[in-house]
């Protein structure tokens, strides 16, 4: 008798895998961070020196401008998911190629970090700075159904890609299209959503001059799952300088 046929593999369930893997992986930086988000969240508006606090942060935002929504977002999302990974035993390795992905990291994050603050502005123009269920609701989906998967989520698949083709323009724009976004941009989607659709409802609750703040440091913890999933395609390079 012939051997069976291998069962072809489900291809949602083959996106939505390395997602799943990179959240079973990361879940305890995870969990702490959403746990911190919400007694942040509280603690905003039950603990009047915390509150004071916070607004202090926000004026600092406020008067650095995108410069500071760059900086911030490079340490956060750059620098403080390598510290999450090492810290929880994911990779302790230090060596040229750790340093070189960390620098890459944080100058990615750094120019997503521009994007990002604009889009918090722009909803905050449209919407106003309430925090009402309907205003929350409105920026929450906005946020993840369109900014998300085709700016966010886009910018991070195109630069590993453009890195995986060692940074050269045409071979990474030949590599773009539908397969691309589907492998490279909807593998990421699954774990975001996960993550960000409870964290930009605590963040939308808070005053729109905390939004940038509190979600730069919930950004620590939802790049270690989008650098997790990312880095599984990406060519590894050559140990030499």
């Amino acid at each position: 008798m012939d051997a069976p046929l291998p069962t072809p593999r489900n291809p949602l369930r083959a996106i939505a895998q390395p997602g799943i893997d990179a959240i079973r992986k990361l879940w305890l930086p995870f969990m702490v961070i959403q746990i911190c988000g919400l007694l942040v969240v509280i603690a905003y508006f039950y603990v009047e020196p915390f509150k004071r606090f916070c607004e202090i942060l926000g004026r600092v935002k406020a008067a650095g401008g995108y410069p500071f929504a760059a900086l911030a977002m490079g340490l956060a999302s750059g620098v403080a998911p390598e510290v999450f990974k090492f810290m929880t035993g994911v990779d302790r390795t230090i060596n040229r190629q750790r340093l070189r992905n960390l620098t890459f990291n944080f100058l990615l994050f750094c120019v997503a970090g521009v994007p990002v603050d604009w889009f918090y502005r722009w909803l905050a123009e449209v919407f106003g700075n309430t925090n009402t269920p309907t205003v929350v609701a409105k920026k929450v989906l906005i946020d993840q159904f369109i900014y998300s998967p085709f700016v966010g989520l886009a910018i991070v698949a195109l630069a590993y890609t453009w890195r995986e083709h060692r940074y050269k323009v045409v071979p990474t724009l030949r590599s773009l299209g539908l397969a691309w976004f589907m492998s490279r941009v909807l593998t990421l989607l699954l774990p975001c959503w996960a993550y960000w659709f409870p964290m930009t409802t605590l963040m939308y609750s808070l005053p729109g001059s905390l939004t940038f703040v509190f979600g730069v440091c919930a950004s620590a913890a939802a790049a270690t799952v989008l650098i997790a999933v990312a880095e599984r395609k990406v060519v590894r390079e050559t140990a030499q300088v």
